[in-house]
């Protein structure tokens, strides 16, 4: 029940951040190189998956509506109350992913592991978020053993159906 639930609030929230935008989303389409080192490469770069830009839609279409009642724009201008109110609730279905995810992608992992989970390469070290074969994954290296045996234990966990569509909106709209 707490899993379903879990789910289908993050859903709701992120429909509701799409402005009433419902763009299809097929994860099964979307290109990914598990291989690149690059930094700030990931899925959104790949030029097949042509999403790199992809969030702009979204900021037209707020220019030409409200949030919880409020219009973002006013005479040329953004109106920072409902900016303000979208950003805060930008922030709080990030917290509702994180819960989502915990709850729902198997064994809970370790803060230290979840907290820091990248979307994009950087110099020093590769994302944790893929996409393969029509799914989100997210793949922790697990350190500690490593001053043992001089080898990293990877953790891979695949985000259910329902909370990957909702998750890829969030990474690539929102």
């Amino acid at each position: 029940m707490i899993y379903h639930r879990a789910i289908r609030q993050v859903e709701e929230k992120i429909d509701n951040l799409m402005l009433g935008w419902q763009p299809v989303v097929d994860l099964s389409v979307i290109q990914d190189d598990l291989t690149s080192r690059t930094p700030s490469w990931c899925f959104l770069a790949h030029q097949d998956n042509n999403m790199q830009f992809a969030y702009k839609e979204l900021s037209r279409r707020a220019w030409r509506s409200s949030f919880s009642g409020k219009p973002f724009s006013k005479a040329g201008h953004w109106l920072s109350e409902a900016c303000s109110a979208y950003l805060q609730s930008s922030t709080e279905v990030a917290s509702d992913i994180f819960a989502a995810f915990h709850i729902t992608a198997g064994l809970p992992g370790r803060g230290t592991e979840i907290g820091s989970i990248r979307i994009l390469n950087t110099q020093l070290a590769i994302r944790h978020v893929f996409i393969r074969d029509g799914r989100i994954l997210i793949v922790i290296s697990y350190n500690k053993a490593r001053a043992s045996n001089h080898h990293a234990f990877y953790i891979v966990r695949y985000i259910p159906s329902g909370l990957d569509t909702s998750i890829f909106k969030y990474l690539v709209y929102i």
